[in-house]
């Protein structure tokens, strides 16, 4: 749903979303809502700036989301206060429903880390300040539960009456891809494909074994989960190629280091997630040096390899069909508003509304879980080793675990994951969060070390969640 329409629900619930961080546009739409007396209230593992600008806020257990949303769809059925049409719009409202029906409630709320009479003030909330639009967090399927927190949070979205009032569905983003040109070329059907996260694991056994690698602009040395394996990986690999714009940790470990344009040195199109605006960006001044832009240099490297690919003249076709493209306005300078198709308003919509749940996951003994969260410095730790990112490696720990081992702030503290990997962080004490819970900044220095190249439920990818042991190191 647009954006804008936020500021005239009645409510907004953001779903760990720090968009005070991450998506600064929403601010202006949730002032708006305030401004005309709505409320907007956070659901957290932490207290987030984004949750300490809301109105309401409760804490939750990391992954917990999905059993919340879980326990208040049930709210609803049982107490008929779900959206009278919602069935006509579902794919499976029968499989859904008995689902929904063989959950125990009070085992959802354990799950969800909530008392009761936490969830009841949510369920309240909900229906006073109906339609409230739901916000969830962008990144959930890194987690250890993977997108199933999403699918349960876009069927409350669902049962809240979202097809009959877009407002009370999901703001979540937009079909970039949509306003791509079609049949500029034609995909090659001889392609070996690797899972986002098992890729270091499945190219070190691939038959024929790979021999060739290039990496553009990408950091999987520092962003991809079980960066050991990703090292061993890159370096099973006869030749590797990496175009950067820094010196980064996977640049590092390959064979020849090539320097690739910034945006400012680019022509290209770009959208963004939360709002419907596309931007063409024009080249501001000539790539510096041998830098190249990624259709440059893909452009030279087919024509060197006798390949019948005219990368210049595709980007060429590409750039006047999206200019001409009818569904963008002009409405300034080189910015183009799409009127995208708002899924709860088109007719042909049907929801697929979730049959399982993710199965519940133990804490180790005498670990924590370790959430990684994004920054207002940077997004997903892509470029934190870049030179003007480099951050020391925090750690922040709740309070009364911290006084049980006589750790303070600033303490060293080595930091080692059930998988065996260990590096050092400096304490920081958050009064915010449960017993069982820490949390650090995405791309921190080794801390995808930590992490397990593993594939959560559904389209998951946990990059970012680990068990932890916390061991104080004496100081020298």
């Amino acid at each position: 749903m647009p954006p804008e329409d936020i500021s005239t629900a009645g409510g907004a619930l953001l779903w760990g979303r720090n968009s005070s961080h991450t998506q600064p546009q929403l601010t202006p739409c949730l002032e708006a809502l305030r401004r005309d007396g709505g409320e907007t209230a956070c659901v957290e593992v932490r207290l987030s700036a984004t949750a300490a600008r809301c109105d309401r806020f409760w804490r939750i257990a990391p992954g917990g989301d999905w059993a919340l949303a879980a326990w208040l769809c049930r709210r609803l059925v049982e107490e008929e206060k779900d959206s009278s049409g919602w069935r006509a719009r579902a794919v499976n409202p029968g499989a859904f429903l008995n689902t929904l029906a063989g959950m125990d409630k009070e085992r959802l709320l354990i799950q969800a880390g909530l008392s009761e009479d936490a969830a009841e003030e949510i369920y309240r909330w909900l229906l006073a300040h109906a339609p409230a639009t739901h916000i969830p967090a962008y990144g959930a399927q890194r987690y250890l539960h993977g997108d199933m927190q999403f699918r349960w949070i876009f069927a409350l979205a669902v049962l809240c009456g979202g097809f009959s009032d877009a407002r009370a569905g999901l703001s979540f983003s937009k079909d970039e891809g949509a306003v791509f040109p079609e049949g500029l070329f034609e995909a090659s059907s001889n392609v070996r494909r690797f899972g986002v996260t098992t890729w270091p694991a499945e190219l070190m056994r691939a038959e024929p074994p790979v021999r060739v690698l290039n990496i553009y602009c990408a950091n999987p040395a520092q962003q991809s989960p079980d960066t050991r394996l990703v090292e061993a990986a890159i370096g099973s690999v006869d030749f590797k190629v990496c175009s950067e714009v820094f010196m980064t940790r996977t640049a590092e470990l390959c064979d020849l280091v090539l320097p690739a344009s910034i945006f400012l040195e680019e022509e290209d199109w770009i959208g963004g997630y939360g709002h419907s605006y596309v931007s063409h960006n024009e080249r501001v001044a000539a790539p510096r040096g041998e830098c190249r832009s990624d259709w440059e240099a893909y452009g030279a490297l087919a024509r060197r390899l006798g390949l019948d690919l005219d990368m210049e003249a595709l980007f060429s076709r590409m750039n006047m069909a999206v200019a001409a493209d009818k569904r963008l306005r002009e409405v300034s300078k080189n910015l183009y508003l799409w009127d995208e198709p708002c899924y709860w308003r088109l007719p042909a919509s049907r929801a697929l509304l979730p049959e399982a749940a993710p199965r519940p996951l133990k804490i180790p003994a005498g670990c924590l879980r370790l959430v990684t969260v994004h920054s207002d410095l940077y997004i997903n730790g892509q470029n934190v080793d870049a030179p003007a990112k480099c951050l020391e490696a925090v750690i922040n720990l709740p309070e009364n675990f911290c006084l049980a081992r006589g750790i303070a702030e600033g303490d060293r503290l080595n930091v080692a994951s059930v998988n065996g990997a260990e590096i050092i962080m400096r304490a920081a004490l958050d009064r915010t969060l449960a017993a069982d819970t820490a949390w650090a900044m995405q791309g921190l220095p080794g801390l995808n070390a930590l992490t397990a190249a593993q594939e959560a439920p559904g389209r998951g990818a946990p990059y970012a969640e680990c068990f932890v042991k916390i061991e104080k190191l004496l100081s020298m």
